[in-house]
């Protein structure tokens, strides 16, 4: 079953997930839906979109189950970062979430570089950035691990590095 364009809603108990404007097919004898573009947001996190939203590239859905990935997707927090990350989406349905403690919708930036100067005035980070429901985690790895930097009276003070900060 091909669809052009439409709103797919996955909904239980007290969660819902929904991507705006996709396209795709589908397949009812193989429970699966792929998908192409569409958007998401945080809103059931708390977020607003102007805030934090995303738009996803391909990704399939097995409609028997209650998440999903997309690798592909273009995020936007304008009041972090000035242009667009990309990387990867991940939804999941889960009972009994509030605004408060949800832990989707989820994205992992593809770069371990993303920076966000005076994060607080006189602190800098740089690294991965990850969005999980209400928490904002910067990340990185063992190789590349994420960086926190204060400044005092404009000079570096102190440097922090972990493979990731909440």
């Amino acid at each position: 079953i091909i669809f052009e364009s439409t709103d797919l809603i996955c909904t239980a108990k007290s969660d819902s997930s929904v991507i705006f404007s996709t396209s795709g097919a589908y397949y009812p004898t193989r429970k699966l839906f792929v998908g192409h573009g569409g958007k998401v947001n945080w809103r059931r996190a708390g977020h607003d979109e102007s805030y934090a939203r995303a738009e996803l590239g391909s990704y399939s859905i097995d409609v028997s189950g209650s998440d999903f990935t997309a690798d592909s997707a273009v995020f936007h927090c304008p009041s972090v970062f000035k242009e667009p990350l990309y990387g990867r989406y991940s939804d999941k349905i889960l009972a009994n979430v509030t605004e408060e403690n949800a832990s989707y919708p989820r994205f992992y930036s593809y770069s371990l570089d993303c920076e966000i100067r005076d994060l607080v005035p006189g602190i800098d980070f740089s690294g991965g950035f990850s969005i999980q429901g209400v928490k904002v985690i910067g990340y990185g790895t063992y190789e590349h691990p994420a960086i926190i930097a204060i400044r005092r009276d404009g000079k570096l003070f102190f440097r922090y590095s972990s493979q990731s900060f909440a």
